[in-house]
């Protein structure tokens, strides 16, 4: 439902001018505007609608009753909000009200017509500094229209002094500062908080904190099937962020009948107020319930089933294959937060320890590992065989000589045997530094780790054994051509596996990498790839231009996930697994 938007501030601040931006402004800004000039900021034909199907309404009661667009009464705001005509328009009000009683009534009346119509409520306050004010209460075309405008200086630095505007103090409230703000910059910043905040009014989460009586509205799913009582319906309902029940009256909810039969994860929209529970929790008591869309179908597998047995071997196949919509049950959500929240985690901490994000190719023809391993693109009209990427190290390598210090963390693909380990499709964080050695990467993994997973890393990097161990060294025969061979014993390399605990399995990789022409040419004839070295040809070029000793790390995100999280298997830990031996559904 479009919302009610409602724009209070003192006169002359710019109120109307950005309501009418709002319905009809430029997306692209003059250099050259710096303030309220002109309501036209557009650049030739770059004019849209930032609020499609938009309506302004000015208010000046206070100012000239005569010149407003319609009395200030709750009976003519009901009217508008429950017009059929209009259902599908966004209003926005602009007016002037204080904090006073009558004011503070005055404004709520736009509050309840919203909750009438259903409609998310958003409440704007537009100020600017006492001087700019004064500017634009006597600047441009200011009191020529058919409203009364206030044009009286003093009167309208009494106004300041003497009143403050009416806030609702909610949070989904704006104040925006428009000192420095053109109307079209402060449009677009309304229009911003909208479409974040607007159409989606409370979460349940938030509904706990009270207080009893509060008027509230969510968009939600119901969970289970309706309970009822004599004429009264228990809804239990939730979305991203928790549960509730809704207490509906058949005497207050039209469509009570309807909801009594409704399957689960159909979604509605209600409008209610909050009521304490004897345990210290709260209900929505409903005074208006809107079915958006009824769920039509079942699964056998209670799709918000809580509890980790959601993941057991029984349920795998039915996860899977209707992966869209087990990605609402509970435990699966908040697998999917944690994922989201680490993966904010990573790019905070490479950007604070200055590096440099690198967007590596997912098509290349320069794979790390064997062909055999590797999945092949075969409908591409090329003369070279094409891969999917399995590493962006050799794509690192070449930016870190341009960056010093380099990462991504995006897809990698492997054709590999299908264990919990072991995704087609995984995230995979790699990254590349033009500096130190074995011993140096390995202790920035750490680091890595214990900033990014904080107390549950810390736990484990600190028990030697019992806790993740480095595996070093490992043979010539197992890694791949980059890598440094070990000193010491040209059958090792430099090369480490951080391998964690609880059978878990490895979950990071580190090496030094060989930065001469000789080395990798030697290396790529004892793997077997000196026919296909034009493939590296590229690679090799780099060796030719200053390449110096650098140091990379590579970490599959979702194993590391797994190991923290402790979960049975890899594909618990990404939104849409790709298996080995398994079709890809969704």
């Amino acid at each position: 439902m479009p919302p009610f938007i409602y724009i209070n501030g003192y006169p002359g601040v710019g109120k109307l001018t950005v309501a009418k931006e709002l319905k009809c402004v430029s997306v692209l800004l003059r250099p050259s505007e710096k303030r309220f000039k002109s309501t036209n900021t557009s650049a030739p034909g770059s004019e849209s609608k930032l609020l499609p199907k938009a309506k302004t309404f000015s208010n000046h009661l206070l100012i000239d009753p005569a010149a407003a667009v319609f009395d200030r009464t709750a009976e003519v705001l009901t009217s508008i909000a429950t017009a059929k005509s209009t259902r599908d328009v966004t209003w926005i009000f602009t007016d002037q009200q204080s904090s006073s009683n009558l004011g503070s009534s005055s404004a709520r009346d736009y509050q309840n017509a919203a909750g009438v119509r259903g409609s998310p409520f958003i409440s704007i306050v537009l100020h600017c500094e006492l001087e700019e004010n004064l500017t634009r209460a006597t600047g441009g075309d200011r009191g020529k229209g058919s409203n009364t405008k206030l044009t009286d200086l003093d009167i309208l630095r009494s106004i300041r002094e003497r009143e403050d505007i009416f806030r609702f103090q909610d949070e989904y409230e704006l104040e925006l500062d428009v000192t420095q703000l053109t109307p079209s910059e402060a449009a677009a910043a309304i229009r911003d908080h909208v479409d974040i905040k607007g159409f989606k009014h409370e979460f349940v989460s938030h509904l706990n904190r009270g207080p009893s009586d509060r008027e509230v509205r969510i968009l939600c799913w119901l969970v289970s099937r309706p309970r009822h009582h004599g004429g009264v319906l228990f809804l239990p309902v939730g979305d991203s962020t928790g549960t509730i029940q809704v207490v509906v009256e058949s005497s207050k909810v039209p469509c009570w009948f309807e909801l009594k039969i409704l399957k689960p994860e159909s979604s509605l929209m209600v409008h209610g107020s909050l009521a304490f529970r004897h345990d210290a929790t709260f209900d929505i008591v409903a005074r208006g319930v809107s079915i958006i869309s009824k769920a039509t179908g079942m699964l056998h597998s209670d799709i918000r089933h809580a509890g980790p047995s959601i993941l057991g071997s029984q349920n795998t196949d039915v996860l899977l294959s209707h992966r869209h919509l087990y990605l609402r049950n509970p435990l699966i959500l908040a697998l999917n937060l944690y994922r989201s929240q680490c993966f904010s985690a990573v790019h905070e901490w490479f950007k604070a320890h200055q590096f440099v994000e690198i967007s590596a190719p997912l098509i290349t023809p320069s794979i790390l590992y064997e062909p055999s391993s590797a999945i092949h693109i075969s409908n591409l009209k090329t003369t070279k065989p094409l891969f999917l990427s399995q590493c962006a190290g050799f794509y690192l390598e070449a930016a870190a000589h341009a960056h010093e210090r380099v990462y991504n963390l995006g897809p990698s693909f492997r054709n590999e045997s299908r264990t919990n380990r072991h995704l087609m499709e995984y995230w995979h964080i790699k990254a590349e530094l033009c500096s130190g050695g074995m011993n140096d990467i390995m202790d920035l993994v750490e680091i890595f780790l214990h900033d990014i997973f904080k107390a549950q890393a810390e736990d484990a990097l600190t028990n030697h054994f019992g806790g993740p161990v480095w595996l070093m060294h490992k043979p010539r025969c197992l890694e791949p051509f980059p890598y440094r061979v070990y000193p010491d014993d040209e059958e090792l390399t430099m090369t480490a596996d951080l391998i964690s605990s609880g059978g878990f399995g490895e979950i990071c990789g580190v090496a030094e990498k060989s930065f001469t022409r000789e080395d990798i040419e030697l290396r790529l004839k004892r793997k077997g790839k000196a026919e296909i070295r034009d493939v590296y040809g590229w690679v090799l070029q780099s060796r030719d231009f200053g390449m110096v000793p650098h140091t990379a790390f590579g970490m599959g995100f979702e194993r590391v996930l797994r190991w923290f999280c402790g979960v049975g298997h890899v594909k618990d830990m990404i939104p849409f697994p790709r298996i080995f031996g398994r079709d890809p559904t969704p």
